[in-house]
């Protein structure tokens, strides 16, 4: 494996350089362990796609957090995989895309594609602590990850209700915590938001910072809130106004690599420039992974 040759693609930009972490994973990668051996050991946010020449085969894996899956389509007549962080970019790479008959009920029925399945045919979705091996003849699905299980359907009070998701969530967010990284809340002041910090104190007592954003002239009320539950648990509290020059170049970057609103392009782009210009590893967590979906 030639180091020097690596290249990283980040929000929409290529780096030369790589981070020292992800230099670290490759070099085990080199000396023989498996992809989803070094995703296990990566914390945060990330897709690992390793294209193994000896083996003839690839890797594409996806985080333990379930924010960016990926899907995978193999074109066995022509001996072409397609692997996409979004599914409309499916849509557009492949040469004759067609609608996947499961995939289109249980979006109509649920309103979203049932795993594996998609809106494509023989395209797959690499879900939350998943990894998709693909071969010239198949794409098979494994899990390296087991994320916390409930038994939701046996629940006899709201009481017993109450015990089994605090478990699930405390088990949850320990499994998430990097022993190294700094653990960091976005911080909205909502119920959601409040509930996760509470827990992140409780399991990294004095490590936990939070962070609130807001553009430039329409600063709202989450900044109030959020200054209140900062204070009331203690946590080293950031906030990020996005300045209005801005906006437009952030939603023209961040929109090239999700297909998310354009004001969660805006903040999730600033929120990785505030980031790398930090330069600590960070673990970050929102409201929603207290959700456990």
């Amino acid at each position: 494996l030639d180091l020097d040759s690596v290249t990283v693609f980040v929000s929409g930009v290529f780096h030369d350089l790589a981070p020292d972490d992800l230099l670290r994973r490759l070099r085990e990668l080199d000396r023989g362990q498996r992809p989803e051996e070094v995703a296990a050991g990566l914390s945060g946010d990330f897709n690992l796609v390793v294209w193994s020449r000896r083996d003839r085969q690839v890797c594409a894996v996806t985080d333990r957090t379930g924010t960016r899956r990926l899907y995978v389509h193999l074109d066995r007549a022509r001996g072409v995989v397609t692997i996409t962080n979004r599914w409309l970019d499916q849509i557009r790479l492949q040469p004759a895309p067609r609608v996947d008959d499961a995939g289109a009920y249980t979006a109509l029925a649920v309103h979203y594609p049932m795993d594996p399945h998609t809106l494509l045919r023989h395209t797959s979705v690499v879900s939350v602590g998943e990894l998709a091996r693909v071969t010239p003849d198949e794409v098979s699905l494994q899990r390296y990850h087991e994320p916390v299980l409930t038994e939701v359907e046996n629940f006899t009070s709201v009481e017993q209700a109450v015990i089994e998701l605090d478990r699930t969530i405390r088990t949850t967010l320990e499994q998430n915590l990097g022993s190294g990284a700094v653990p960091l809340s976005m911080l909205s002041g909502g119920i959601d938001s409040c509930v996760l910090l509470k827990y992140l104190t409780d399991l990294a007592p004095g490590r936990v910072e939070t962070m609130t954003f807001g553009f430039e002239g329409d600063e709202n009320a989450e900044l109030d809130k959020a200054r209140v539950a900062a204070r009331y648990y203690g946590s080293k509290h950031h906030e990020l106004i996005i300045p209005r020059d801005d906006i437009e170049g952030l939603a023209r970057r961040a929109l090239l690599t999700m297909d998310i609103s354009i004001e969660g392009a805006c903040i999730h782009a600033a929120c990785n420039r505030w980031f790398a210009a930090d330069g600590r590893d960070i673990d970050v967590f929102r409201g929603e992974d207290t959700r456990l979906h």
